[in-house]
């Protein structure tokens, strides 16, 4: 049975963690690092919110995130997540079968 989908309401903040699958590095470089908050920066401005703070570890982050209007943060993770891994796996393994994300659906 699916579960059901998460609520995000506007105005009010969510802490959201992503972690890598079998909790592996999901940045290597600091080029990662900073590849990733471009790609957060462009996030925010298609689907807007509020980014209170961020902790960017080796395997895992935390976003302190208020959605602008409803299930934008859903939308913003999801496009987050998708250029972040096609950038992690063009780098480490073009292979489809590997990802070292594990995208948690909002």
């Amino acid at each position: 049975m699916a579960r059901r989908p998460r609520l995000f309401v506007t105005g009010i903040p969510y802490h959201v963690v992503q972690r890598g699958n079998n909790r592996i590095p999901i940045f290597l470089t600091s080029r990662d690092y900073f590849f990733f908050l471009e790609v957060l920066q462009e996030a925010k401005t298609k689907y807007p919110c509020l980014i209170y703070s961020y902790c960017l570890m080796t395997n895992h982050f935390h976003l302190l995130i208020e959605p602008r209007e409803d299930n934008n943060v859903s939308l913003l993770i999801k496009l987050l997540g998708a250029k972040y891994v096609r950038y992690i796996n063009e780098r480490i393994d073009p292979s489809p079968a590997f990802s070292p994300l594990e995208i948690l659906s909002p």
